[in-house]
């Protein structure tokens, strides 16, 4: 197994799917719900601290990640105006969440 850093769209996709096939306490949640949830649980992390998201990749297949920031409190600074209000926008008219 090796640990690196997620760097391409297809480490975040995977990231996307992973945070969906275990949201539900490690169990999948609805596929429908998929977009959504990953943009609320992963999206914050690529836009903001993309350098601080890890995959670990076995046999060439993406099984793990971890997200995480360097300044908690300026991170949640940022995901408000960032992340989630954009989000909650394009929620309320009934656009796309990824």
């Amino acid at each position: 197994m090796t640990i690196r850093r997620a760097r391409t769209p297809e480490d975040w996709r995977a990231i996307h799917e992973l945070c969906g096939r275990t949201g539900a306490g490690g169990e999948c949640i609805e596929r429908s719900r998929w977009p959504f949830f990953g943009e609320l649980w992963v999206g914050p992390y690529r836009r903001l601290a993309p350098d601080w998201a890890y995959v670990a990749e076995q046999a060439g297949a993406i099984v793990g990640y971890l997200t995480g920031c360097r300044d908690t409190p300026a991170f949640r600074r940022a995901l408000g105006l960032a992340v989630t209000l954009p989000l909650l926008v394009r929620v309320a008219e009934g656009g796309p969440t990824r």
